[in-house]
């Protein structure tokens, strides 16, 4: 060891080839003796065995490619587009040299399904001038008995995708070409919602409803989306103008019959804190970065937030100015949870109706007069205020009328598209109560990710299926490793450190990362950190 870290040997790829098949037929723990200790060179980088398993039952290995990367055009201004192309590319050519070569996970060559999102992802980085390739390796054998000329042809096989693969980079070609563009496009569409004032921009000609509810893919003969006159828009951008329809800020209410596309809406603006590969058919749907899904939580833990310019009081004189529960309510869930993104610094929340707690979104005048003045102020009306603290609101109700007169931007869904829209004058906030920012310290909470959940050492769950932002099995990974450090300092503090690291690559995370993580937002970490159990989180 020097430093730290391991100091390795570094040999030919031939060698390595060489010592595989003489390890043929030796005891399984041969791999870790002899590979762990080795980097060696292939012809597109450097090349190690990160994780060696200890049987061929256990989880597979993991093989690391690094190298100098020399990029040109659209490419190299947009790596994470570059690397989303390489991470779908490299594991179609693995899935194809995939196969079962013995017991347990013997011969398996595989990167996790990615989502329709284009994210950074642990198993293909593209940094300024070098790549990192991550993938899983199934070491063979048959029972504990190493097949090593097998091994050597897998490794041989592997290698030549990952460097086919950054060949294809470095030459072009149109279908990378086309797949840059398009992130492009959305990356420059959304750039341009601050200028125009607007929260989300949902272009003509989208496709908005997925095949089924837990599906990514379009719904075949969907309904295009098309903008009504009212909120129509055209954008400009390097590659040609897109017309839709332009959502400003401010309060806005979506409302409409069942089933004719409301939160599909919703979802689909959701989404579009992320770009999209061609074929999703939400191309052209983006929204503010910041954008936070919140939802009714019956049970959630609150750390010690500031509800009061929500709900004023509560039995038994409990201070809601430092409101503090392990069982929180579904209307003080929902309101420590927008507190949450006003401080972790969210520019648009969104909330379904359907997922609310409808006692926080209004307060029926009938239920006033028998119960006497409500403890709450609703969000139909605190809602003026969070705009002027630079807070949009957008919420889907098909019920509660109140809230449409409440609204500053109303559009009325039918058949899957907007039948009516209007933009209406702002609403001056009034006795408005500023929510008081309050720097939280956490221990280190280690777990294991089960998606949408984490299954703490402690035997607690988190579960995170109320975040419809998250959208892959690896974010949930990437925010287990991020729970099990320390943290101190405001919400919005702490959201960008976490998208500092994003933009660090995933070694600033955990060394030797496996291939597995997927980038989060800093938004989306807070969202899990402020849920950990009683006892991680201090306030100060």
């Amino acid at each position: 060891m020097r430093g730290g870290y391991r100091v390795l040997k570094r040999v030919d790829l031939n060698d390595v080839l060489t010592l595989l098949e003489r390890l043929e037929r030796r005891g399984y723990k041969a791999y870790r003796e002899k590979l762990s200790r080795l980097e060696f060179t292939v012809p597109c980088g450097i090349a190690r065995f990160t994780r060696v398993q200890g049987d061929p039952y256990a989880p597979p290995s993991v093989l690391e490619v690094r190298g100098r990367l020399h990029l040109k055009g659209l490419a190299s201004r947009y790596p994470v587009a570059t690397a989303d192309y390489a991470y779908r590319f490299l594991r179609s050519r693995l899935a194809r040299l995939s196969r079962k070569r013995g017991s347990g996970h013997s011969g398996y060559l595989g990167l996790p399904k990615p989502s329709n999102a284009m994210i950074r992802r642990s198993g293909f980085e593209v940094h300024q001038d070098y790549f990192i390739a991550r993938f899983w390796f199934g070491l063979p054998a048959r029972g504990r008995r190493i097949l090593g000329y097998e091994a050597a042809r897998m490794l041989e096989d592997s290698i030549d995708a990952v460097c086919s693969t950054i060949r294809v980079l470095e030459k072009g070609n149109s279908s990378l070409e086309e797949h840059v563009k398009v992130y492009a496009v959305q990356e420059y569409l959304r750039s341009l919602l601050p200028r125009h004032r607007l929260v989300a921009f949902i272009g003509n000609g989208s496709i908005l409803p997925r095949r089924c509810g837990w599906c990514e893919e379009p719904l075949a003969n969907a309904i295009p989306f098309e903008s009504p006159s009212s909120m129509r828009i055209e954008l400009e951008t390097p590659w040609g103008t897109y017309e839709g329809m332009g959502i400003p800020r401010g309060f806005t209410v979506i409302t409409g019959h069942p089933f004719h596309g409301k939160t599909t809406l919703l979802e689909a603006i959701a989404a579009g804190v992320y770009n999209h590969v061609k074929g999703d058919g939400r191309e052209t749907v983006v929204s503010l970065r910041s954008a936070y899904w919140i939802e009714a939580e019956d049970g959630r833990p609150v750390h010690c937030r500031d509800v009061s310019p929500l709900i004023t009081r509560l039995p038994g004189n409990n201070d809601t100015t430092c409101f503090t529960t392990s069982d929180a309510s579904g209307a003080t869930s929902m309101a420590a949870s927008i507190i949450e993104a006003y401080e972790a610094g969210a520019e648009l929340i969104l909330i379904d109706e359907d997922r609310a707690a409808t006692n926080l979104l209004y307060i029926d005048p009938r239920v006033e007069r028998l119960a006497g003045a409500p403890p709450i102020t609703p969000l139909a009306s605190y809602s003026h205020c969070l705009s002027a603290l630079g807070v949009s609101t957008m919420l889907v109700t098909g019920a509660l009328g109140a809230l449409i007169e409440e609204a500053e931007n109303l559009i009325v869904m039918k058949d899957f598209k907007p039948a009516h829209a209007e933009v209406r004058e702002s609403r001056l906030p009034r006795n408005c109560v500023k929510p008081r920012r309050r720097p939280v310290s956490t221990r280190p909470w280690r777990s294991k990710p089960r998606p949408p959940r984490l299954v703490g050492k402690d035997g607690y769950e988190l579960n995170l299926e109320s975040n419809r932002i998250l959208v892959e099995d690896g974010q949930y990974t990437t925010i287990a490793l991020l729970l099990a450090k320390p943290w101190r300092g405001t919400l919005s503090e702490i959201a960008k450190r976490v998208d500092e690291l994003m933009e660090k690559g995933f070694e600033a995370i955990t060394p030797n990362p496996p291939p597995s993580l997927a980038e989060v937002r800093g938004l989306d970490f807070v969202y899990a950190l402020m849920r950990l159990p009683p006892g991680y989180v201090t306030t100060s």
